[in-house]
C-alpha cells in the first residue's frame, strides 16, 4: 500500500511538472513570437523611416534644383547693386540647403543598407590631389597652407572606390579648413601591412576636448551646440564618413586637444591594380641629378617638395627664408656650383618670393636662373608680378605632382640651360610629312572659340580651312574631299577624335594613303601624347592653342615656315587684336548655352555631359589668360570623371562667378575696341 501510494504521488508530481513545463514553454513561445513581431515591426519602421528620408530628399532636391537654376538665370539679367546682393544671398542660402539635403540623402541610404561600393583601378595620387586642390581657393582665402604628402611606399595605382575615398577626404579636409583660423592643413597617406592605407588630416585649428571627441562621430552631433551656430553643418558628415570607412574595411578615429588642433585618421583596405599601359614610366632623364633650391617658410611644404623632387632623381636643397637661400647661393657660387632651378614660395615673412627672385637675378644674372613661383592663383597681382619679372611659370599651392613635373619641364624648355626636351613617348616622334604650297586643312572641333582661334591662325598663314563639328562629320568630309592634314579634337560629341581617327585609319587600309592627323586636346599630362600616338595620330597640340606650337606642327607640311607668333603675357591672343575680338565674340555668343548646359549637368549629376562641358570651358578660357577659371574648369572635369557630386557642386559654385567676371571683362574690352 505504501508503495502504491508513493507511486501515485510520484505520478501526480510528474504530471504537475509536465503541465508547468508545457505552460512555461507556451509562455516562452509567446514571448518569442512577440519579440520576433517587435523586431519585424522595428525593422519595418527603420526601413520605412529610411525610405521616407530618401524619398523626401529626392522630392526636395528636385524643386531645389529649380530654385538654384532660376536664381542663376536671374543673376544673369540687368540688376541694380541691391538686387544683385539679395540674389547672391538667396543663392548662397539655397546652396547651403542643398548641401544639407545631400547629407540627409547619404545618411538615409546608409541606414537603409542601400550604400554600395564601386571598386575600380585608379591613380591614388591624382584622386588625393583632386580632393585637396578643390579646397585650395577656400584655404588660400583664409590664409591657410594646404598640403598633401604620400609616403614613398604608397602604391600609385590601387583598386578601391575612388568616389567614396574622395567623399571622406572632402569631409575631413573641409572640416579642417572650416575649423582652422590660421596655420596649416596637411593630408598624409602611409601604407600599412595587409593591403591597408592610413590617411591622416592634421590641422592647427580649434581642436576638440577629449570628453567631446566621441560625439563628433554620432549622427546630428557636433562638439557642442555653439559649433553648429558658428560654423554651420548638419553634424552628419563624420557619421557618414564613419559608415563609408567601415564599408571599405577600415576604421576612423581622432586625436585632438582643445585649442591645439586635430588629427583625424582613417584606414581603408585595397586590392592591387594593374597599371594601365598608357601610364608612362618615370620622369625624364633630363631631371636626373639636377640641383634645385626650394625656398619656403613652411616646413611641411619644404619636406613634401624635397621628397617629391628626390623621388624623381633630382638633388633638392631647402631654405626656410630668403636670407638663408641667398647664403646658400653665395656658397655655391664661391664653390663654382650653381642651381639649375629655383622653386620660390611667394608668401614668406620679411622678404617675399618676388623680392628674392629679383635678388637672385642680380646675383646670378638673368641668363643663369630658371625660377618658378609657388603662389595662389586667386591673386591676380601675383600673376602680374610673375610676368613683370619674366617668370613664365607659377603654380597654385597645393602643388599637384603631375602638374609640378610638367611645369618644371615647361620652365626648363624656355630657359637657357636646356635647348630641347626629349619626347616622352614609346614611339619616335614623327613630324607630319612635307608637301608644297598652301595647305587645305580639316579642323574637327566642336568648340566655337577654338574654331575661331585655329581658323584665324591658319588662314593668316595662307591655308584653307574646313570645319567639322564632330568626329563623324570629319570622317565624312575627309572621305569626300582632298585634305593635306587634319587637326582633330579629342573630345567631341557624337564621335570623339580617337574614334574618328581609328575610322579613318581603317578606311585607309583598303583605300591606301595616310592623312597626317594632329590631336587637339586640353589634356597635357603624362601619357597623353602616348595615347594619341597609339590611336594612330601623328602629332599632339594642347589647348589653348599656341600659334608657335601650331606652326611647329604645320612646319613639316609647308615649305614656307611662317614666323611663330608668341603669346602675350595674359594669354595666347594678346597682341593680336583682330583674333582676340573674333575669339572673344565667339566666347560671348556661346556663353549662355554652355553655362546652361554646365548648370544642368551639375544639378542633374549627368557626368558625361558635365565632363564634356568642363572640357569645353577649359579649351576656351585659356586664350584670355583667365588662370583661375582655367584651374577651376580643370577641377570640374576631374570631379565629373570621379562622379563626385559634392566636389562638382563646390567647384562649379566657384567657377561660375569666375566665368561671369571673364565674360564681363571681355564684353567691356571688346566694346572699347569697337
Amino acid at each position: 500500500d505504501r508503495l502504491a501510494l508513493a507511486q501515485s504521488q510520484l505520478t501526480g508530481f510528474n504530471r504537475e511538472l509536465e503541465l508547468r513545463v508545457e505552460e512555461r514553454t507556451a509562455a516562452l513561445l509567446t514571448t518569442q513570437t512577440q519579440l520576433v513581431s517587435a523586431r519585424d515591426l522595428a525593422e519595418a519602421g527603420s526601413r520605412a523611416k529610411s525610405e521616407f528620408l530618401a524619398n523626401m530628399s529626392h522630392e526636395i532636391r528636385t524643386p531645389m534644383n529649380g530654385v538654384l537654376g532660376t536664381l542663376e538665370l536671374a543673376r544673369d539679367t540687368e540688376l541694380s547693386p541691391l538686387q544683385r546682393e539679395y540674389l547672391d544671398l538667396a543663392h548662397g542660402s539655397a546652396e547651403a540647403l542643398l548641401a544639407i539635403i545631400n547629407d540627409i540623402l547619404d545618411f538615409s541610404k546608409i541606414e537603409a543598407g542601400m550604400m554600395a561600393l564601386e571598386p575600380i583601378a585608379f591613380n591614388l595620387q591624382e584622386t588625393v590631389d583632386a580632393a585637396v586642390t578643390s579646397l585650395a581657393l577656400r584655404a588660400h582665402t583664409q590664409g591657410l597652407e594646404l598640403a598633401v604628402r604620400l609616403a614613398p611606399d604608397v602604391p600609385e595605382w590601387i583598386t578601391a572606390d575612388p568616389g567614396r575615398i574622395r567623399q571622406v577626404l572632402m569631409n575631413l579636409l573641409g572640416n579642417a579648413v572650416k575649423f582652422t583660423l590660421s596655420g596649416e592643413v596637411v593630408l598624409s597617406v602611409v601604407a600599412l601591412p595587409g593591403s591597408q592605407l592610413q590617411f591622416t588630416v592634421t590641422d592647427t585649428g580649434i581642436g576638440i576636448s577629449e570628453a567631446k571627441q566621441r560625439l563628433v562621430f554620432e549622427a546630428f552631433s557636433q562638439a557642442d551646440a555653439s559649433t553648429t551656430r558658428q560654423y554651420g553643418g548638419t553634424g552628419l558628415g563624420l557619421t557618414i564618413s564613419t559608415q563609408l570607412v567601415g564599408l571599405m574595411g577600415g576604421r576612423i578615429w581622432v586625436e585632438s586637444e582643445a585649442g591645439k588642433g586635430s588629427r583625424f585618421h582613417f584606414t581603408i583596405g585595397y586590392a592591387p591594380a594593374v597599371v594601365p599601359a598608357e601610364a608612362a614610366p618615370g620622369p625624364p632623364a633630363i631631371l636626373q641629378g639636377m640641383p634645385v633650391l626650394i625656398v619656403d617658410d613652411n616646413a611641411t611644404n619644404r619636406l613634401i617638395l624635397r621628397d617629391t623632387l628626390a623621388r624623381w632623381g633630382m638633388r633638392p636643397e631647402t631654405a626656410e627664408s630668403a636670407t638663408a637661400a641667398l647664403a646658400i647661393v653665395e656658397q655655391r657660387k664661391v664653390a663654382g656650383q650653381a642651381f639649375s632651378l629655383f622653386l620660390l614660395d611667394v608668401n614668406m615673412p620679411g622678404v617675399d618670393g618676388f623680392t628674392l627672385a629679383t635678388r637672385l637675378r642680380q646675383v646670378l644674372g638673368t641668363s643663369q636662373a630658371t625660377i618658378m613661383m609657388l603662389t595662389s592663383a586667386t591673386r591676380v597681382t601675383d600673376i602680374e608680378r610673375c610676368q613683370a619679372l619674366g617668370i613664365t611659370t607659377h603654380l597654385c599651392k597645393p602643388v599637384r605632382r603631375n602638374e609640378l613635373e610638367q611645369a618644371i619641364l615647361a620652365a626648363l624648355s624656355h630657359g637657357p640651360t636646356v635647348a630641347a626636351l626629349p619626347v616622352r613617348s614609346s614611339q619616335a616622334h614623327r613630324a607630319i610629312p612635307s608637301e608644297a604650297g598652301p595647305l587645305r586643312i580639316l579642323l574637327a572641333e566642336d568648340n566655337p572659340v577654338n574654331q575661331r582661334v585655329a581658323m584665324g591662325f591658319l588662314t593668316r598663314q595662307g591655308h584653307r580651312v574646313d570645319v567639322a563639328e564632330n568626329g563623324r562629320i570629319a570622317v565624312e568630309m575627309w572621305s569626300r574631299g582632298q585634305y593635306d592634314a587634319i587637326l582633330m579634337d579629342v573630345q567631341m560629341p557624337v564621335m570623339g577624335g580617337f574614334e574618328a581617327t581609328r575610322a579613318i585609319r581603317e578606311i585607309e587600309r583598303t583605300r591606301g594613303g595616310r592623312i597626317p592627323i594632329a590631336a587637339l586636346t586640353a589634356h597635357a599630362m603624362r601619357g597623353d601624347r602616348d595615347a594619341c600616338l597609339a590611336e594612330g595620330m601623328d602629332d599632339y597640340l594642347t589647348k589653348p592653342i599656341q600659334a608657335a606650337e601650331l606652326t611647329r606642327v604645320l612646319r613639316g607640311i609647308s615649305p614656307c615656315e611662317p614666323t611663330p607668333e608668341q603669346p602675350g603675357p595674359a594669354g595666347p591672343l594678346d597682341g593680336d587684336e583682330e583674333l582676340y575680338r573674333e575669339a572673344g565674340g565667339a566666347f560671348l555668343e556661346s556663353y549662355a548655352e554652355c553655362m546652361n548646359q554646365t548648370r544642368t549637368a551639375v544639378t542633374g549629376r549627368s557626368w558625361p555631359e558635365l565632363k564634356r562641358a568642363a572640357h569645353t570651358w577649359k579649351g576656351s578660357i585659356g586664350y584670355f589668360g583667365a588662370t583661375v577659371a582655367m584651374e577651376l574648369a580643370r577641377q570640374l572635369e576631374t570631379s565629373a570623371s570621379n562622379h563626385d557630386a559634392d566636389g562638382s557642386e563646390a567647384v562649379f559654385a566657384m567657377l561660375e562667378p569666375a566665368l561671369n567676371r571673364l565674360r564681363t571683362s571681355l564684353a567691356i574690352k571688346l566694346e572699347s575696341h569697337n
